[in-house]
């Protein structure tokens, strides 16, 4: 039934809006292959049969590496806000003075730094940096 829940090697989740899946697929594992998939299905907190439909289709990130991303992007988010609110005070303070601070050039060696850290990310996440805006 269409939003039933179901439950399955620790994952909760609702069905798929088009019902139950159609097709079943059986795989055959040594004893060996099924204790390494499974300690990798439960760090990646997903069932074995998710893990495996993502490994199959080459899916970049499992949910699990999606929420460290996540908190990634975060963290990175309120760097750069710190970095714009120092940024501001220097401005506001060369305005003020008509000089250049003397922190000026190691907030901007921060800063590169910081927009090194935000390209690897975006990267990470599959942006093409030179077609975006």
């Amino acid at each position: 039934m269409a939003g039933e829940r179901i439950r399955g090697e620790g994952v909760h989740r609702r069905r798929a809006p088009g019902g139950a899946r159609r097709w079943r697929v059986e795989v055959l594992l040594s004893q060996d292959e099924r204790r390494e998939l499974g300690q990798r299905a439960g760090a990646a907190k997903v069932s074995l049969a998710r893990y495996l439909v993502d490994a199959a289709l080459e899916r970049p990130q499992t949910p699990s590496e999606r929420r460290v991303r996540k908190a990634e992007l975060h963290h990175t988010d309120r760097l750069i806000a710190g970095m714009a609110a120092d940024i501001k005070q220097l401005a506001n303070g060369a305005d003020s003075t008509a000089g250049i601070p003397a922190a000026t050039s190691e907030a901007l060696a921060v800063l590169r730094r910081l927009t090194a850290a935000v390209e690897a990310i975006a990267e990470g996440a599959g942006y093409d940096l030179a077609r975006e805006p």
